[in-house]
Formats: C-alpha cells, sequence, structure tokens
C-alpha cells in the first residue's frame, strides 16, 4: 500500500503506438485520510470512457496481430524456397525467428493489458462481455504464435551456418 499523498492509478496501454491512458488516479488512504471510492462510486463516464478504449485498442490490436501473421506467413514461404547453406536462408530464418518471438512477446502484452481493464471494469460495475470476447480474439494469435514458433524448432529446417576452420 502507499504512503499518505502518494498516488493509486490505473492506467490502460494499447501495446500498440505506446500511447497509454490514465483511467482511474486517487490518493492512497491511509490512517485519518478518507478511502478512495468504491469502483461503483466512480463516474459512469470513467466506466463507459475505459470500455470504448479497450474496445478500440483490442479492436487495432487484432488488425496488427493479423499483420504481423501475414508477414510472418510471407516471410517463412520465401525462405522455404531457398537452400539451408546459403547466407541468405540464414538471414531469413533469423528475421522468420524474430517476427515470431516479437509476435509472441507483443500478444502476451495484450493480454495483459486486456486483463488489467477487465479487472477495472468489472470493479467498476461494467458489462466486460464485449472485452472478453476481444481477449479471446487475440488469444487465437498467441496460439498462432506459439504453433509457428514451436514448429521453427520441431521441423529441423535451420540455417547450417559454415565454420571456418582455424589454420
Amino acid at each position: 500500500m502507499g504512503a499518505q499523498g502518494e498516488l493509486n492509478e490505473i492506467w490502460l496501454n494499447d501495446a500498440g503506438d505506446g500511447t497509454e491512458y490514465r483511467v482511474y488516479q486517487s490518493e492512497w488512504a491511509s490512517q485519518g485520510s478518507p478511502a478512495p471510492p468504491a469502483p461503483e462510486e466512480l463516474p459512469k463516464e470513467d466506466a463507459t470512457e475505459l470500455l470504448k478504449i479497450t474496445v478500440e485498442s483490442i479492436q487495432q490490436d487484432l488488425e496488427e496481430d493479423k499483420k504481423r501473421t501475414e508477414e510472418a506467413e510471407e516471410k517463412k514461404a520465401e525462405i522455404e524456397k531457398l537452400n539451408v547453406t546459403t547466407d541468405e536462408f540464414a538471414k531469413g530464418y533469423d528475421e522468420h525467428v524474430g517476427m515470431l518471438d516479437n509476435g509472441k512477446k507483443r500478444v502476451a502484452d495484450q493480454l495483459e493489458a486486456i486483463d488489467d481493464a477487465i479487472t477495472a471494469l468489472k470493479e467498476m460495475g461494467t458489462d466486460v462481455s464485449k472485452v472478453e470476447q476481444g481477449r479471446n480474439d487475440v488469444e487465437y494469435y498467441q496460439q498462432w504464435f506459439d504453433v509457428e514458433r514451436d514448429m521453427v524448432d520441431m521441423l529441423g529446417r535451420k540455417p547450417i551456418r559454415a565454420v571456418p576452420k582455424g589454420p
């Protein structure tokens, strides 16, 4: 718990362009100071705004996730045509693995932000069914990136990197 004078804040980050929105702020309650308002006492506009921002953020995330899966598929198709002993394959392989790893992290961050928003919205007494559906849609991409990344490791088609022998 924070001390008197410190702030209790809830922020929403859309994990896209880095924009963050403070959706709730109050001072921490301490001895002799009043407790922060109960979520149901917060203005309904705050909950409505958080819901709106969250749904818009999920829609943007889904569009970006779809774009990233398409780019990863294109890179995969590109490197499948190459000889595993070439530098071009090694570079493409590394880019593809990086795309998948970045996608996994990005989606995990999205899900964490959505879970935080769901918690805040529930505390405000708001219906979260649209947000939960959006979370399910984002989970699809989490599974996609997980499976694709696992397949890269399992298929065994990895670069054969030449290591020069010493004198």
